[in-house]
This record gives C-alpha cells, sequence and structure tokens, in this order.
C-alpha cells in the first residue's frame, strides 16, 4: 500500500480529504508486520515500512521517534508524510502509535520521544502548562480535523442543545474529543459537570458501536473516520454563533469552510511539538508534502487541575483492562463501596504512564503508578512540577520485572544488546521501566532495536520471532504467563529497584527460582481530594485485607507500616492520619 500522498488542502476543504485520511491510516494498522529477524541480525538501516503499523520503534533505538496519536485518522497520515520526508532527507523517522492524545505530549516532555502530533486543543489546555513548557512547539498543520456531533439517522436531535438530558460518548478521557465535547455541550448551554449531559469515555470506534446499539445518543470526534459515515447516522451541526463563541474563549480551536457545504465548522489543527533543540530540523521537513500553518501557538490562562464537582464519584485510573493493575483496580472499587464513598469508576489506560498524567492534570481522583515512574518524574525537570499535583495514599505491593526470552535468547540485561525487544506500549509504566534498565545496564541508544508493543502482543511477537526478548511488569503470578512457553531472564542488583525471585510457587513451569527485581505499585490521589474520603478509603482498604488477598496473592503485601516511596512523595493528610489508626484486619464477606 503506497501511503506517500499530497497532504497540501486547498484553500480551507479541511474535509474532504479525512476520509481517504482514515481509510489508509486503517489500511495500515491492519496490514501486515515486519518479518522476523534472525537474532543478532544487525538492524536495518532504513526504518520498517509504513504498512507495518503493529510492531513500531522505541526510542532506544536509533533513528528518531515521532508519536503520533491513537491509530486510524489524520493524525497518521501526517505522521507518514513526514517519514517519507525524513527518509529523503537522510534522517529516519520511526513512527510509534498511541490510544491516547495526551501521551505524545508528555512523552516529548519526559525525553522519552522525539516529537509528537497534539491536537490544538489539547496542546492549549492549562491543565498541560507544565508539559507544553517542556517542549519545544514547532508548527500546527495544515490538514485540521473537523469536529463532528454524529447521532443516529432516527434520532430527534436537531442541534446540539437538544442533547439535554441524554448520554455522548467523548472519547477517551483527556483527548482532544472530550474535551471538544465539553467546549462545543457548554457553548450550547449545557453543563456536563452540572448534570446537564451524561459523557462516557471510549475510543471513537466503541463510540460509534454504541451510538448503534442504542447505549448513547450522540458521539463526538474529530476528523472524518469511515465509522461515522454509515447509512445510518447523520451530523448535527454545532451553531455558527456557539461556534464563534467557543473560538473566541477557547484555546486551539479555529473556523473553517467545511467539506460539505463550505459552511464554517469548527476544527482543531494538529501541532507538532519537539524535544527542546530539535524544531528546527523538524521544520525543515515542512513545506512539501505537510502543509504548516501560520499561527500562535495555543495556550490558555486556567487552574492546572481539572475541576471536580463535589458530588461527582470517584474515578480510578487502573491500567490496561487485563492483569494485575485490573484487578487491583476492581478491589479497590469494592473497597470504596465499603467506605460509603459510593465505590469508584475504573477508567482503563494504557498503563501507569497515562494513569499518572490523567491525575496530575484532575482528570480522575485516584491512579495505579508504579513507583519507579515517580522516581523518574522527579528526576526530570519538564515533568517534576507535576508531582505537586498528586498525594500518596498507600504502597500497595511489589510489580516483579519479566524478561521474557526463549531458550538460547539473552540471558539478562546486557544480553539484550543488538536484540529486538518488546518494550511495552507507548504510555505504559513497562515502557520507562524497560528503557531505565537497559541504561542502568549500559546499553545507550541505537545498541538495541525496541519495539513499542506488551501484554499479549508483546508475548505473540516473542514467539514468532519478531522480538528476542520481552519486557512485562506486574505482580506474580501474571496470567498471561500462566501456560509458559517462555524462558525467563534473570536479573540481578539494578539500583532503585528491589531483589526478587520469580518463583515455581506462580508459574508451575518455573524451574528453580530465578531472580528478578521490582517495583512496587502505588496508589496516589489527586491533592485536593477529600480528607474524610481519603482516610474512609484507607481505613476500609486495610480492613479487608484478607477480602482482598483471596481475589489475588498480591494483595497479601498490603502493609500500613510500609516504607514510603524515595521520592519524597507527600502523604494525603487524610491518608496519613487514617494509617496511625488502622484497625486490624477482618474476614467478613464483602
Amino acid at each position: 500500500m503506497d501511503l506517500r500522498v499530497d497532504l497540501r488542502v486547498a484553500a480551507g476543504k479541511v474535509g474532504s480529504l479525512a476520509v481517504v485520511a482514515c481509510a489508509l491510516a486503517l489500511g495500515a494498522c491492519a496490514s501486515s508486520e515486519p518479518q522476523p529477524q534472525p537474532q543478532g541480525a544487525p538492524r536495518p538501516a532504513t526504518p520498517p515500512s509504513v504498512d507495518a503499523a503493529h510492531e513500531h520503534e522505541d526510542p532506544i533505538d536509533a533513528s528518531h521517534v515521532l508519536v503520533a496519536g491513537p491509530a486510524g485518522c489524520q493524525s497518521h497520515r501526517l505522521a507518514h508524510a513526514l517519514q517519507d520526508a525524513s527518509r529523503r532527507a537522510g534522517a529516519p523517522l520511526s513512527i510509534a502509535p498511541s490510544p491516547s492524545d495526551l501521551d505524545g505530549l508528555y512523552l516529548v516532555a519526559w525525553g522519552v520521544a522525539d516529537a509528537a502530533l497534539v491536537p490544538g486543543n489539547v496542546l492549549g489546555a492549562s491543565v498541560h502548562a507544565v508539559a507544553r513548557a517542556g517542549v519545544e512547539v514547532v508548527s500546527a498543520l495544515g490538514l485540521a480535523e473537523e469536529l463532528h456531533v454524529v447521532v443516529a439517522e432516527a434520532s430527534p436531535v436537531r442541534e446540539v442543545a437538544d442533547l439535554r438530558g441524554r448520554t455522548v460518548s467523548a472519547g477517551r478521557l483527556g483527548s482532544g474529543a472530550a474535551l471538544a465535547a465539553r467546549a462545543v455541550l457548554l457553548a450550547a448551554g449545557l453543563d456536563v459537570d452540572a448534570g446537564d449531559v451524561t459523557l462516557r469515555h471510549e475510543p471513537p470506534t466503541e463510540g460509534i458501536a454504541a451510538l448503534g446499539a442504542g447505549q448513547v445518543d450522540a458521539v463526538v470526534v474529530l476528523g472524518h473516520c469511515q465509522e461515522v459515515h454509515g447509512a445510518r447516522t447523520r451530523l448535527v451541526p454545532v451553531a455558527p454563533d456557539d461556534a464563534r463563541a467557543l473560538v473566541a474563549r477557547e484555546a486551539g480551536y479555529a473556523l473553517a469552510p467545511g467539506s460539505d457545504d463550505g459552511a464554517e465548522v469548527l476544527v482543531v489543527h494538529p501541532w507538532l511539538v519537539a524535544r527542546p533543540g530539535q524544531g528546527a530540523a523538524l521544520r525543515g521537513l515542512l513545506g512539501r508534502e505537510v502543509e504548516p500553518v501560520d499561527a500562535a501557538a495555543p495556550a490558555a490562562d486556567g487552574p492546572p487541575l481539572a475541576f471536580r464537582p463535589e458530588a461527582a464519584p470517584l474515578r480510578l485510573a487502573g491500567g490496561p483492562a487485563e492483569g494485575t493493575y485490573a484487578r487491583a483496580a476492581r478491589g479497590l472499587a469494592r473497597v470504596a463501596e465499603q467506605a460509603d464513598l459510593g465505590g469508584a469508576r475504573v477508567v482503563h489506560t494504557t498503563g501507569s504512564l497515562e494513569s499518572f498524567v490523567l491525575l496530575a492534570t484532575g482528570h480522575v481522583d485516584l491512579a495505579l503508578v508504579q513507583e519507579d515512574l515517580v522516581l523518574d518524574a522527579l528526576r526530570t525537570p519538564a515533568v517534576a512540577p507535576l508531582l505537586a499535583r498528586v498525594r500518596l495514599v498507600a504502597p500497595l505491593f511489589r510489580e516483579e520485572v519479566h524478561l521474557a526470552t526463549l531458550p538460547g535468547g539473552p540471558d539478562g540485561l546486557a544480553a539484550v544488546r543488538g536484540k529486538v525487544v518488546a518494550m511495552g506500549e507507548v504510555g505504559s509504566g513497562t515502557l520507562l521501566t524497560a528503557r531505565r534498565l537497559l541504561r542502568l545496564a549500559g546499553l545507550t541508544r541505537g545498541d538495541a532495536s525496541g519495539r513499542a508493543i506488551g501484554g499479549a502482543r508483546a508475548l505473540e511477537a516473542l514467539r514468532a520471532g519478531r522480538v528476542q526478548a520481552a519486557f512485562l511488569v506486574g505482580g506474580q503470578p501474571l496470567p498471561l504467563l500462566a501456560q509458559g512457553g517462555v524462558r525467563l531472564a534473570p536479573i540481578q542488583g539494578v539500583d532503585g529497584y528491589a531483589d526478587a525471585m520469580i518463583t515455581g510457587e506462580a508459574y508451575g513451569w518455573v524451574g528453580a527460582p530465578v531472580p528478578t527485581v521490582a517495583t512496587r505499585t502505588l496508589l496516589l490521589c489527586r491533592r485536593d481530594l477529600d480528607p474524610a474520603a481519603v482516610g474512609g478509603l484507607v481505613r476500609a482498604l486495610f480492613a479487608h485485607r484478607r477480602n482482598l488477598a483471596a481475589d489475588h496473592p498480591k494483595w497479601g503485601e498490603l502493609d500500613p507500616a510500609a516504607e514510603p516511596p524515595a521520592s519524597g512523595l507527600q502523604p494525603h493528610t487524610g491518608a496519613a492520619a487514617a494509617l496511625e489508626s488502622v484497625a486490624p484486619d477482618t474476614a467478613a464477606p464483602w
């Protein structure tokens, strides 16, 4: 499939090419994966084909890495065009997709990625001012994404104001679509925080499926995707006066002639951001296939944390929908019920990094986060200020690092040199852990070829020979490893990590115990969370230790006297007071 297409947009027509963009990107994501490489084979001189969309390069690789946001729409079309331009310039650029609009901005600020495409309304939001200050804003790009409100063809909704009392799917929490949904609804006089509209947060494809099933009344999307152009849906226009008021009030939005009848529509431009000092090289790639837009970088004055209504239910960022974090999140939700807090709504994320960002920007109230990510944030000046926005509730349990290989594969961290390695998904804590461990083992950029895949996909790639090692981080036993079929390489004596053992008790197929290292899972909360609520949560957490341990053995490590994090993370006042009077655990039923 040839994805090298001209991205220059004719005078303001922002929507007509978008369907083609989405179709091309979706086709790329469904295409074949890279061919297996023999162990020890040298890394190819050029990046993988743009058709190889499933196993992308990670920043430990020699080439520069562009995080392009969710696979499926304009961001990937732009990313592939930038990749083509970089190849002609002799500067390889690899594309790493992320399901979250937030990951790219924060990975660049963190120094993990080199560049990212970020929706203008995300870049301009006041809650992201810290990350924006840690990147170089290169340029807005010309292929803007139209904002659409999609309803079923037979829906009685004719204008945005008709959504009062209804349910709207608004993209992933914190995404450009989620911010746009709130802004458009508010412009129409509907206040989400006052309960005028109920928002659901999920990927756009899931939102469209929910619309077809009658589970939501509308879906807000940025950009044209094939899914929104079915025969059973139609678009609800944003009133022109509301659109103009929104552009005047909110950073990151613009008006442009639409693709259908030329009437002005709301659009959001993607922005290219880079690590400080790398903007000039990327700017040199613009103008031929990717048209820059002459616009000031969006920035809004406002609070550093998203507003939280007092009566809102607790929201817990709980990591991927499978694995140790998912089970831990479900247990914590039940604990919140026992504490008379009305339970907690679990928000699934890619992993610790996305969870931490959602918490530090106030989009969630609680988050499960790896301790080594917090330590890494402390050492990174561009993101360290985010730690002042969060507080420690309690250390929970250890997460062991599993370095999975096959017989004859690498036998430790140093042996990964020259190999292809699955490093974890973009947005996961595993990605940061893997990079840090390899760095501490003496590897530098270009010493290994990383793939930004994790979990089941990483193990699949390992067994198929496409990677020679895969990092998995989680409390043993990991369900993914229950059946074995891999070998666990030893890891020993790494500064900043606790020594641990992976044993046959966790995995029946493991013979002699395998030495490894571990980090801890921390339960964090936003700094302004009600002390009474946090205290009640902590008391219920320790009162139900036995109930939790019956669901997963890792809860047996829960200890009110656990050593505080080395990062100096401040404990929440409500948690500190509750820990002083923790009652003995009970075997009472839930």
